[in-house]
């Protein structure tokens, strides 16, 4: 399993970040954690805010600002000298974008000072650690490319931007999507944490649905994402910093998460990133999840039969049979020729998806259908015997009814001369 790239993730209204005067929150769903400060409609002059932190790199997430207001803050790190950069945003647009990213420094205890802002929003800012950079209370970030994600089927990794309703529109956290269009595509992923969501991009303008089913350490719970002409949000095209998917209060051992998309009509699963809770306090302290494996099988199910390949996260589907991402595993011991069969072609048939249910001291199929075949050939002697006797009786019956015949009618074979 690659090694994870290890970032945390900071809310915007996280108790570090300290804002100076004139800052307003909007809140709305599409922001990271509902919210986003920006400098107020009514300020004075250019807003500040500042942060200590830990790691080795920084960078801000947020809205630009508008086309008329001034396109440069500036930076002060660890105290040095202060320095202006412009943000990285298309000209004449307020755009939802990383609008900064620090230089790399040595790991270890950091300060950012940000001013002049005009405008520029932060949604959340996103730090690199070292490898002994404490954790705290921080989220770790995972973006939708991170090595430690196994992807299978035909998921894209999409560069597009968002286009967003009554915010700006921009680009995705990390820039890009991991996309996917077809049902069956599926990804995997493990780590050592108390919580996990998943986060995407969703199209709320496209009339459609997606299907999903979320297999965290083999319990499956399905999830349909519709869109209707009725729908309050159809309105509002891409929603940014959707989730998809959350679950809090787990046990701090590893966890490994699984995705399938089931079904999907007229629109696209978009995941954008991956946040959860560490159980571990620096990055050295990481548990080794390279025995925990994250391959993604993908599922081809038609009528009559799963297509099979293998895995080690499973779901339980409700056809009876054991299943990681449509891979079909029975649960019953079936006859030697059968598992080799099964084995080779990688194929679960509908006989073995019927042992299957009936658990692992089902009778094998071999033995059932040799019983059938010898109470068929039984019962076949059986009556071929009784019509037999039945002829021989009637025979009898019939020569013992009809008169002696008189010697004149005898043949004259009968006493063997000619």
């Amino acid at each position: 399993m690659s090694v994870q790239q290890m970032r945390v993730i900071l809310d915007d209204n996280a108790g570090v970040i300290k804002y100076g005067s004139d800052w307003d929150i909007n809140d709305q769903v599409m922001w990271y954690q509902g919210s986003t400060n920006f400098p107020s409609f009514t300020r004075q002059g250019p807003c500040s805010f500042s942060l200590a932190f830990q790691g080795t790199s920084i960078a801000f997430i947020g809205n630009t600002p508008s086309p008329t207001s001034s396109q440069t803050a500036t930076f002060t790190l660890d105290g040095a000298s202060s320095y202006n950069s412009s943000y990285d945003s298309p000209p004449g647009q307020q755009s939802y974008v990383q609008w900064y990213q620090s230089p790399l420094m040595s790991d270890g205890a950091h300060t950012i000072q940000v001013s002049n802002l005009d405008g520029t929003a932060i949604d959340m800012a996103i730090m690199t650690v070292g490898p002994n950079t404490p954790l705290g209370n921080n989220s770790i970030f995972v973006d939708n490319d991170d090595p430690s994600i196994s992807y299978s089927g035909s998921w894209t990794l999409d560069q597009s931007t968002f286009h967003a309703g009554n915010v700006p529109s921009g680009s995705p956290v990390g820039n890009t999507t991991q996309t996917s269009n077809t049902a069956g595509d599926a990804m995997s992923f493990s780590f050592a944490g108390s919580s996990i969501s998943v986060y995407g991009i969703f199209q709320w303008a496209k009339i459609g649905s997606i299907s999903a089913v979320y297999t965290l350490d083999g319990v499956p719970s399905s999830q349909t994402y519709l869109v209707t002409a009725d729908s309050p949000q159809h309105s509002e095209n891409d929603a940014t910093n959707y989730v998809f998917y959350s679950k809090n209060n787990l046990s701090p051992g590893p966890h490994t998460l699984g995705i399938q998309i089931t079904d999907i009509v007229n629109q696209t699963y978009k995941l954008d990133y991956m946040v959860y809770s560490p159980s571990f306090s620096s990055f050295a302290e990481m548990p080794d999840l390279s025995a925990v494996s994250t391959t993604a099988a993908p599922a081809t199910q038609t009528i009559g039969q799963v297509s099979a390949t293998s895995s080690s996260t499973s779901l339980t589907t409700p056809s009876g049979f054991s299943t990681v991402f449509g891979t079909a595993q029975t649960t019953a011991h079936t006859s030697t020729s059968a598992s080799a069969s099964a084995s080779a072609s990688g194929t679960a048939s509908v006989h073995d998806q019927a042992a299957a249910k009936l658990g692992k001291s089902a009778i094998p199929v071999g033995a059932i259908v040799g019983l059938i075949v010898g109470i068929v050939l039984i019962m076949s002697l059986l009556l071929v015997l009784l019509v037999r006797l039945r002829r021989r009786r009637q025979e009898r019956e019939q020569w013992a009814s009809e008169p002696a015949p008189s010697m004149s009618d005898q043949s004259a074979f009968m006493d063997g001369k000619a």
